[in-house]
């Protein structure tokens, strides 16, 4: 399983990868900046799991979602945002968002999120039966 991480703050990508990383300990962990680099690297590894900020330099990230949705129909995109509004959460559902979390309550609701996007063959370490 592969997991991308695109966001523009490098801090937030470096929380991102180790809290999923130590949940998801083995996986391909990768990260992008911005859009540019995010798209290059689905086209080129296909990731099961993409992290998404929706502020990025060069593109919209629920626009950036769309794309990926469209070209890996079977990639799920989980939103990571400080965007609280409703509007915004309802675009990124329908721009093909699996899951919305907001950066403020990350940890609490990323890894809940993410258990019910990726298959139950890849459960997060200490989630085994």
């Amino acid at each position: 399983m592969t997991i991308l991480v695109v966001d523009d703050n490098r801090h937030m990508r470096r929380m991102l990868l180790e809290l999923v990383g130590g949940a998801y300990e083995g996986r391909e962990l990768l990260e992008a900046p911005d859009g540019a680099t995010a798209l290059a690297l689905c086209r080129e590894t296909q990731p099961d799991v993409i992290l998404m900020d929706i502020s990025l330099p060069d593109s919209n990230g629920i626009e950036l979602t769309q794309e990926i949705r469209t070209m890996l129909p079977a990639s799920k995109v989980v939103i990571v945002s400080c965007h609280r509004s409703t509007f915004s959460q309802d675009a990124a559902r329908r721009a093909g968002a699996s899951a919305y979390v907001l950066k403020e309550e990350v940890f609490a609701t990323l890894l809940p999120a993410l258990a019910s996007v990726i298959p139950a063959t890849e459960t997060p370490l200490g989630t085994e039966s």
